[in-house]
């Protein structure tokens, strides 16, 4: 378990997304989406687009 999404975005390959339930399972550009993001922490982290962003462009 991990909670620190700039962290997480730089060193797993593969993540599992979590809000009482399976959001979102799969390769980090996949899974590390605005919309995934916004659907797991419901818009709680100011974070979330720059998070979004930054594994986006990192996929490309």
């Amino acid at each position: 378990v991990h909670h620190d999404l700039p962290t997480a975005r730089n060193y797993f390959d593969q993540l599992l997304l979590l809000n009482m339930r399976v959001v979102a399972y799969g390769d980090t550009e996949d899974v590390f989406t605005y919309d995934l993001l916004q659907k797991t922490y419901g818009g709680r982290l100011t974070i979330l687009s720059e998070v979004a962003d930054a594994v986006q462009q990192r996929a490309n």
